[in-house]
């Protein structure tokens, strides 16, 4: 039985630096929470910080830059607050956090801001329903990882989800999502705004194996309709098996077609679809998604995820992706840009209580013109109390492109105290 997921970015403070009489508190990873009851949880947190950063506007420093390179004193107050209430199977969530930032010598004021809220019923008979709502405000930092060129944003998703199964031997699942998307280009003070309409459903038949285990088939169903400057239909068809292994291993191989008819003068598009993927945990200390693929625009896709721990004591995580997007800050239709993105992470600890951590990413964007952005990031944190920590932090950051005018460079480094409730 599927549950609706949802997702959030979470708004980590980058801690802060210049004058050791700064304080950052915070809410760590691993936050304990609150129970209220036997089936409630809270968690509420308050951060408070100061950071110094040689780059606040990511500033390529050349003439015709309308902002010039300029370092500042940034303090951030970063509230947030997650509730839970399991009620006889059935679930309930609200979350909300949120980042407000204020330059002491630049007066520079922003805010970015997440909320999710949800429930999901689960009922006699195999029926559950689904219902939530995510939204997102980004004024800053927006420019690592999204599309190059975007500048303030925000977007909203509803989604609603229906699922049937009968005795382990039919499942029969109905999704609608309402994605709202508004944003300024750089720049540019108009903004752009996307609503899209989307329709899927999945008829699906398990039946077990030889193998121990179990084999899904299912066909599915999925239909986009944006209302924007850049009217299309995407309509998909996808049809495939997945093998689920009792010891900790399954993969799918599936296949279709998916068609994008545009409400333009543009050629419409239609491309053979498909992927194939594997999902295993050969030990508790390591687990592995792989899956490679061809999308509706006749690219390749890969997404992969592995992590293996060491000794107990040394935590690896490394990730990739290669995707083809769409574009929405260019006028014509059918515009896309191509995605790859490579993350490496190695957390361990030492002395028995200091946590230590190495991270980077790589991201490079294709399109009129190509982007490539370095970030690596090093921390340090004591916990002084189960509910207080402290810590340190250094990151820096780098953007290549043909445009001479989208490159920076950026520097930031910080010390933090995190409370915790």
């Amino acid at each position: 039985m599927n549950r609706i997921s949802y997702k959030y970015n979470i708004l980590t403070p980058i801690g802060i630096i210049a004058p050791l009489f700064c304080i950052v508190i915070g809410v760590p990873e691993n936050a304990s929470s609150m129970q209220i009851g036997k089936t409630t949880t809270a968690i509420a947190s308050i951060t408070l910080s100061a950071e110094n950063d040689d780059n606040i506007y990511f500033s390529s420093g050349l003439e015709g830059d309308k902002d010039q390179v300029e370092s500042d004193i940034l303090l951030h107050a970063i509230p947030n607050f997650l509730l839970s209430n399991t009620y006889n199977d059935h679930l309930f969530f609200f979350n909300v956090t949120s980042d407000y930032r204020y330059g002491i010598d630049s007066n520079l004021s922003d805010i970015n801001v997440n909320t999710a809220v949800g429930t999901e019923l689960y009922f006699p008979g195999g029926l559950s329903l689904g219902l939530s709502d995510i939204y997102s405000k980004t004024e800053f930092d927006q420019d690592i990882g999204a599309q190059a060129g975007i500048g303030d944003n925000q977007d909203n998703v509803l989604a609603m989800n229906a699922e049937y199964t009968l005795r382990d031997f039919l499942r029969m699942q109905g999704k609608y999502n309402h994605i709202w998307k508004e944003f300024f280009e750089e720049g540019n003070s108009p903004s752009s705004e996307v609503n899209i309409d989307n329709v899927e459903g999945t008829f699906a038949i398990p039946f077990s194996t030889r193998l121990r285990g179990y084999v899904t088939g299912f066909v599915e169903t999925q239909e986009s309709e944006p209302e924007s400057k850049l009217d299309y239909d995407d309509i998909k068809y996808l049809t495939g098996i997945r093998y689920v292994a009792p010891a900790r291993f399954s993969c799918w191989l599936q296949g279709g077609y998916e068609e994008y008819d545009y409400e333009a003068e543009n050629e419409d598009t239609s491309e053979v679809i498909g992927e194939a993927g594997v999902e295993t945990r050969l030990t508790e200390n390591n687990f592995l998604v792989f899956s490679l693929g061809r999308d509706g625009y006749g690219n390749l896709t890969l997404s992969g995820k592995a992590t293996q721990t060491i000794r107990d004591k040394l935590d690896i995580t490394l990730t990739a992706d290669k995707s083809t997007r769409k574009s929405f800050i260019d006028t014509e239709p059918g515009v896309t840009y191509d995605v790859t993105e490579l993350g490496l992470s190695f957390t361990t600890k030492f002395l028995e209580r200091i946590t230590a951590r190495l991270e980077g990413d790589y991201q490079q964007q294709e399109s009129q013109n190509s982007f490539e952005t370095w970030r690596a990031k090093a921390s340090l944190d004591y916990p002084i109390q189960d509910w207080i920590k402290a810590g340190t932090h250094y990151q820096y950051a780098i953007r290549t492109s043909d445009d001479a005018d989208q490159e920076y460079e950026d520097n930031r480094i910080g010390l933090f105290v995190t409370l915790s409730l």
